[in-house]
């Protein structure tokens, strides 16, 4: 859902602020990394292309390689939605 990427990205911001004001987290210099969501739907919109990144799609495919454990993309689709039920 595209709204929920928009406020947790609104959230991350907040959180970044309370960052600032904290002397320790200044010093280790922490802070969550933002990019900017523009929902147009529920299922679209447009997200800000972030530099030195991975989808996570290619992530889960590079573990699973790695692994030796491959699924296809129906088997991770069924094994999300089995969970996201039961949540």
């Amino acid at each position: 859902d595209m709204r929920k990427n928009s406020r947790l990205m609104e959230f991350c911001t907040v959180v970044n602020r309370l960052l600032r004001n904290t002397a320790e987290a200044r010093k280790r210099n922490l802070r969550l990394r933002t990019f900017a969501v523009l929902p147009m739907t529920e299922e679209c919109g447009i997200i800000e292309w972030v530099n030195n990144t991975t989808c996570f799609r290619t992530e889960v495919e590079a573990l699973q390689r790695d692994s030796g454990h491959p699924y296809s993309y129906q088997e991770v689709r069924k094994i999300l939605k089995k969970y996201s039920r039961s949540s």
